[in-house]
């Protein structure tokens, strides 16, 4: 074992010397923040090198465990920096640049003052990657994002993830709440046979299983999504789960259901939005699409109509009380022919309201607005 510990630091005593040449050697005077936190990082792995050299020399047996620690925590921040973030900064372009000036003009609208940097990796599916810290996010969006503005909502949700691990309280809240529900559900269960009665209470037990920390997070960064975006979101939300989910009851590893999902979202949407004819006529869309979907029996208990609005309510509360000056999209969704103009003054999620009605009422003119939409943000002073 000690020959194998032996070559893990000649290996990584490689490795850690190539990071930070890469590092040194980037060019990136808008990332310099990120650049100088990425260096903190290399002193680090040095830091933890150096302790399994220590570990190595002494040579006694008992260590082993220790040093196999030290290895594990070595190749994972190795990995993290080598194939997330100097990759991302290595191949970074205009359109990377592009969707970083949007979102980052964005956190300053809306006060997300923790978030130093963000890295945009235009090369996959929308997702979030926060293996170090939240401080500097890497998002990552498909290619086509910095030529259109459809699903462009999606970045929304992606800084929701970013709420809900900077602020622990959050997933304790949330859980809370889960958690006191079925605990009630237990307590209130009508008189029945003991059989009955222990069938019930597996059945609420599995029910409050399904509802991890990961779940929570998800539906929590989609009612973060719909109070930013208003309409726009849940929107583009039916829209792409009509045309990608054929089972919108099932749960999967890490996401509630698509119906549970749309369901949250259209709560959490203020009045004057929820009675809006758009919106109004995409929740009709989805009530059509999911009419002949098949349902698992024990759907209904995990994610019960009233537990979900609570979540709504509870993650707006949270979003208020926590990001005091974050403002709640707020602003009338009216389709009208003037609805096309673009201002400088409209921020990202006016003009992203703005496309999705124009979508829906006048689809032939979409492709023309949305050149002139991308344009005008293109045109923007950079934050």
């Amino acid at each position: 074992m000690w020959d194998y510990l032996t070559s893990k630091i000649a290996e990584y005593s490689i490795i850690i010397n190539w990071l930070e040449q890469k590092i040194t050697a980037l060019e990136v005077r808008s990332h310099r923040e990120l650049v100088r936190y990425l260096l903190s990082k290399i002193e680090e792995l040095r830091t933890r090198h150096n302790r399994l050299c220590a570990i190595v020399r002494i040579r006694d047996d008992r260590l082993i465990p220790r040093a196999l620690i030290k290895i594990h925590e070595i190749e994972y921040l190795a990995y993290v920096l080598k194939c997330f973030y100097i990759s991302g900064l290595i191949r970074e372009s205009e359109d990377d640049e592009f969707i970083r000036n949007l979102i980052t003009s964005e956190l300053q609208r809306l006060n997300l003052s923790w978030i130093r940097d963000i890295l945009i990796r235009l090369d996959g599916p929308y997702a979030t990657f926060l293996g170090l810290t939240t401080k500097f996010p890497i998002i990552i969006a498909p290619p086509i994002q910095a030529e259109s503005l459809l699903q462009l909502t999606a970045t929304y949700h992606e800084l929701g993830h970013n709420v809900f691990s900077h602020f622990d309280d959050i997933g304790n809240e949330l859980a809370n709440l889960v958690a006191q529900h079925f605990a009630r559900l237990l307590l209130e269960a009508a008189p029945m046979q003991p059989e009955m009665r222990d069938t019930r209470s597996s059945q609420i037990l599995a029910a409050v299983g399904h509802w991890s920390v990961q779940r929570l997070n998800e539906l929590f960064s989609d009612v973060f999504a719909a109070y930013l975006c208003g309409p726009a979101y849940y929107i583009s939300f039916v829209d792409i789960m009509i045309k990608l989910c054929d089972k919108p009851f099932l749960v999967n590893d890490t996401h509630p259901s698509a119906d549970a999902r749309i369901l949250t979202i259209h709560k959490a949407l203020l009045q004057i939005h929820k009675d809006n004819e758009m919106v109004r006529r995409f929740h009709n869309f989805w009530d059509i699409f999911i009419e002949n979907k098949e349902k698992p029996p024990i759907h209904d208990l995990i994610f019960a109509p009233n537990l979900l609005e609570n979540l709504a309510e509870k993650s707006i509360e949270l979003i208020t009380q926590i990001l005091t000056n974050t403002p709640r999209y707020s602003e009338s969704v009216t389709y009208s022919p003037r609805i096309g103009r673009i201002l400088n003054s409209d921020s990202l999620v006016s003009i992203l309201n703005k496309g999705v009605q124009i979508l829906l009422y006048a689809p032939d003119s979409y492709l023309e607005w949305e050149e002139k939409a991308l344009k005008n943000l293109k045109s923007r002073e950079p934050p």
